[in-house]
């Protein structure tokens, strides 16, 4: 017993430690970033209008408050601190699911693996998406799922923090709920009375978001959407379906029943959010992603430690394990053709080999294994190394932001991947409200341009930043896009803007196409002003 006691422990200790290592690895996260500076702006008595133009409603900042103290506090970098913050939060959701979960598991190694799991879930499946809103809400929420049939408060006040950070976090909320149907327990009230205070708190104190950030967002997202076939037959949906099926197919053979079904219930409505949402981003697919995994590995386990199974359940696995195969063998022969017939020769062979070496029972649940992870194995290999190729490929713009550091610095840009989290690297002075210039259109043209010329006239940036790259197929398939707007051609149809820009002189041009491609220019003074204007 303590020896299984001691490899647990390392076992998680080892999750900590390279969840640690991965994200030293990896660039800090864009949208993380900005939220950081925006929660630094709120806190100095900003507001959304005049401060930091963010999308999201305020829970998140309120959350980002303790790293943004920690790293103002200790001269910590954001980085560091959001690190912190993430193994804070991420310790204590799984001390209270180990507690809550001794009376759900029996079998202590079921327990032990499921915590495991919910580690690696925690702190090693966002990736380049740690401390993202997605990533905090599966951290405050688990205990909620664990214990949704009688928690805590401590466990209510975590989960209603959670789901009110956005509104889509509401649909496994309401599906539990309902589910549940008992609306006078205190962790039902308790997240009641917080999602209320909160909307309260956004009319009494952020009602600038309500009036000026909505309109422009919600014109945005009715033109911004990726196309229902590809939202609903892409991989981390597929994934949720294969696991749906399974539970479908094991559900009556399942110990604590009513929890299988609870994670049931809450795969459904992340994938429901998931769909609202209707974008490919992976961190919009991250609870997804995540609870599909959690389901199946405890799914799995229950049919290893199962002793036998009958002949129908043999017959409904094995048709089951073939469909995976199937769906992983197009998927494959669709991406790399050449790749799928060794796949195939692969999985033969061993299936082949398993058939001799194992009994029935055990070679249909290890085959099964292997083709129910092959994906997330994929997928999570494929994020890493793309993430690792990507920032390899943003160390030459860092190095061609080197010459401005601790500089006040302005962008014109319609994607937030260059400031955020070059500024972090560089140490400059981001003086814009806006993450990017990415909602800009027609329709709010004037806002976007006086809002732009105010920013430069009360920060007075030493240098801007304007995006010229090139249209071409790898920027518009593997980059950010990029609208090919001529910034500084359209804002001067404002003339308070043009008598601002008067104040800039062209510096020099930084390449490195298709990733990147900026006309830099530096503010000069009145006496320099007069000599351009003389010649």
């Amino acid at each position: 017993m303590a020896k299984k006691k001691i490899l647990f422990l390392i076992c998680l200790i080892s999750i900590y430690y390279l969840a640690w290592h991965v994200q030293n690895n990896l660039l800090f996260n864009s949208d993380v970033s900005w939220l950081m500076l925006a929660t630094k702006r709120l806190l100095a008595g900003g507001s959304y209008t005049n401060d930091f133009f963010e999308i999201n409603p305020p829970m998140i900042l309120y959350l980002y408050v303790p790293p943004v103290l920690l790293a103002n506090f200790f001269h910590f970098s954001n980085m560091i601190a959001m690190k912190i913050f993430i193994y804070f939060i991420a310790t204590i959701s799984l001390m209270m699911c180990y507690f809550f979960t001794e009376e759900i598991f029996v079998e202590k190694e079921m327990r032990a693996i499921f915590i495991l799991m919910l580690a690696a879930v925690f702190l090693l499946f966002p990736l380049n998406e740690f401390g993202q809103r997605e990533h905090l809400m599966m951290m405050l929420c688990m205990p909620y799922f664990l214990r949704s049939a009688g928690m805590t408060s401590v466990v209510g006040i975590l989960a209603g923090l959670g789901f009110a950070i956005k509104p889509y976090f509401l649909i496994p909320f309401l599906l539990i709920e309902l589910y549940l149907f008992s609306f006078r327990r205190i962790e039902f009230i308790i997240i009641l009375l917080i999602i209320t205070t909160y909307l309260m708190t956004i009319f009494l104190f952020h009602f600038d978001y309500v009036r000026d950030v909505i309109p422009i967002v919600k014109n945005y997202y009715q033109t911004y959407h990726t196309p229902w076939k590809i939202i609903l037959f892409n991989e981390p949906a597929c994934f949720a379906y294969f696991t749906l099926l399974f539970y479908g197919i094991r559900r009556h053979y399942l110990a604590s029943r009513e929890f299988y079904f609870i994670l049931f219930l809450a795969l459904i409505g992340f994938l429901f959010a998931y769909f609202a949402q209707q974008s490919l981003w992976y961190y919009h697919a991250l609870p997804v992603f995540s609870f599909s995994i959690l389901l199946s590995v405890l799914l799995l386990a229950q049919l290893i430690n199962q002793q036998s199974i009958s002949r129908k359940e043999y017959f409904t696995l094995t048709l089951f394990s073939l469909s995976l195969f199937l769906y992983l063998f197009l998927k494959l022969n669709y991406l790399w053709f050449w790749h799928a017939p060794l796949f195939l020769s692969a999985i033969l062979l061993f299936l082949l080999a398993l058939l001799f070496l194992l009994p029935r029972h055990k070679t249909i649940s290890t085959f099964l294994g292997l083709m129910l992870f092959a994906y997330p194995a994929y997928q999570l290999g494929n994020i890493y190394t793309t993430a690792i190729y990507y920032k390899n490929l943003f160390s030459g713009f860092l190095d061609a932001m080197k010459p401005y550091e601790n500089k006040s610095i302005y962008f014109f840009s319609n994607a937030a991947e260059f400031a955020f989290p070059g500024t972090e690297y560089t140490h400059q002075t981001f003086t814009e409200r806006f993450a990017c210039i990415g909602l800009f259109s027609e329709r709010n043209k004037n806002f976007y341009i006086n809002a732009i010329n105010e920013d430069i006239q009360r920060y007075q940036p030493e240098f801007i930043f304007v995006d010229t790259r090139h249209k071409n197929e790898k920027t518009k398939l593997g980059y950010f896009g990029n609208d090919q707007i001529n910034y500084v051609k359209i804002f001067s149809e404002n003339n308070a803007f043009k008598k601002t820009w008067g104040s800039y002189r062209y510096l020099i041009s930084i390449d490195g196409q298709p990733l990147y491609k900026f006309d830099i220019f530096k503010k000069i003074n009145k006496m320099q002003i007069a000599d351009r204007d003389s010649r």
